[in-house]
């Protein structure tokens, strides 16, 4: 999962409380199943499912490259979740 830096920790946190894998937190969580990554963690990365959380938030947070980068790291499944209007 990619999202916001400012959404990465309560994004984490609800992930944990509400399914049944291992989930990490930032780069050092890489090694699990599920892992909540800001895109320039994510960057240079290559994961076969990404769900980008929230897109409009991470091009106003950290600038539209970002973005880019968000979208560019799955290679077989990307999933854009926004907010509720």
């Amino acid at each position: 999962m990619i999202a916001p830096a400012a959404l990465v920790g309560q994004l984490h946190d609800a992930l944990v409380d509400g399914i049944d894998e291992r989930v990490g937190y930032g780069a050092q969580g890489l090694g699990a199943p599920v892992s909540v990554l800001d895109p320039w963690t994510a960057k240079g990365l290559e994961f076969d499912s990404v769900v980008v959380v929230d897109p409009d938030a991470i091009a106003s947070e950290a600038g539209p490259g970002s973005l880019y980068v968000a979208f560019t790291r799955p290679t077989r499944r990307l999933v854009v979740v926004e907010p509720a209007a």
